[in-house]
């Protein structure tokens, strides 16, 4: 079987140098290629053709996300994954807008980034548990903020919404 090809973007050098050296242990990835920037990102993914592109959101002097929609308009078949430590949602939803079909966090990167890369090279959609957590609370908050009930009701309703257990419930509502 072929290995995964993979081309690492980040403006900062000794994080490239982590992700690589991260990859590098894994058989099954070859990192083909890294670019300080969002152009020369494009570029060797249009020269190189990674199976998986990993992009940071700050990439000089085209940001990563428009880095994302360039590479995704030009080169069809590269998967994106961004490996940053924005959590907003913001950036995750418009990383996914932009064509990515992973979102790792930097300070997990060393148990989540192996995997998302096994995913998103197989076609699937991959994101760091606590991005998934903090985008379904958010997702719960808009739900109960529109919920008509008030004080603890309202609260018991995001928390039985959320799939709490009952004790873990109970535990929330009392240390209110």
């Amino acid at each position: 079987m072929e290995p995964i090809r993979i081309v690492l973007a980040n403006h900062h050098p000794i994080i490239r140098s982590n992700l690589r050296l991260l990859l590098e242990r894994e058989p099954a990835f070859r990192v083909i290629g890294e670019a300080a920037d969002g152009r020369e990102a494009v570029a060797l993914t249009q020269y190189r053709r990674p199976d998986v592109v990993l992009l940071d959101v700050h990439l000089p002097p085209l940001n990563g996300i428009s880095t994302a929609r360039e590479i995704v308009s030009k080169r069809r078949g590269s998967a994106i994954v961004f490996v940053t430590v924005l959590t907003d949602h913001e950036y995750v939803s418009e990383a996914l807008r932009a064509g990515a079909r992973g979102y790792v966090l930097e300070d997990v990167a060393s148990t989540d980034l192996s995997h998302a890369v096994r995913v998103v090279a197989g076609g699937g959609t991959f994101l760091s548990q606590a991005i998934t957590q903090k985008l379904i609370e958010e997702h719960l908050a808009k739900r109960c903020d529109d919920c008509n009930s008030s004080g603890h009701e309202k609260q018991l309703c995001c928390l039985l919404a959320a799939g709490y257990h009952q004790d873990e419930i109970a535990r929330r509502l009392n240390s209110t």
